[in-house]
């Protein structure tokens, strides 16, 4: 093994996934961080952060794909979101409905 080949290459383990209790403990250690500002600004990136999170983790996205979602790929009214095929590794274009629980957090922050 070369210095440049990276530690998962050769291991082939299967990637950690968080459980539930883990999603849920890392939302409340955001809804009670003292770290965000006291005031609208730090209640916005709050509700962002757990926006971000929870539609990286419900929906199984990749980094890229998260990474470059827009505001014009979410259909709140349909519940679904658009996935952009340039940004994952199968190219292909996608639509996935957004579950009643994201569709909280993505309310939260956008209002």
């Amino acid at each position: 093994m070369d210095n440049h080949t990276l530690l998962y290459e050769d291991t082939r383990k299967l990637p950690e996934v968080f459980t539930k209790s883990d999603i849920n403990r890392m939302i409340i250690t955001l809804e009670t961080s003292p770290d965000y500002l006291q005031n609208v600004w730090g209640d916005w990136m709050r509700a962002r952060d757990k926006a971000l999170m929870m539609t990286i983790y419900t929906l199984a996205l990749r980094p890229k794909e998260a990474c470059k979602l827009k505001f014009e790929d979410f259909d709140l009214r349909a519940l679904t979101v658009h996935i952009h095929g340039e940004n994952n590794k199968t190219g292909k274009d996608r639509v996935l409905p957004i579950p009643e629980e994201l569709g909280k957090y993505l309310r939260d922050y956008l209002n």
